[in-house]
């Protein structure tokens, strides 16, 4: 768990981001959650996850997938 802070949020405001890692059958599974984000940012933050962490890290696991 962390939390998370934008510069441009209001000042003091803070959201929760929680990882968590579960043993499935096919391997591991992760499980993301970030509360709190104010309701103006929250579009803009879902395709920030997507565009700056979720492609690149999705990249990442299949080539070392691959290469193992």
């Amino acid at each position: 768990m962390q939390t998370w802070h934008v510069s441009d949020w209001p000042e003091g405001h803070e959201s929760k981001i929680t990882l968590v890692l579960t043993r499935v059958k096919e391997g591991t599974e992760l499980t993301f959650t970030h509360s709190g984000v104010p309701d103006e940012f929250h579009d803009a933050i879902k395709q920030g996850w997507i565009d700056f962490h979720w492609t690149s890290m999705k990249a990442w696991i299949a080539r070392h997938l691959h290469a193992a």
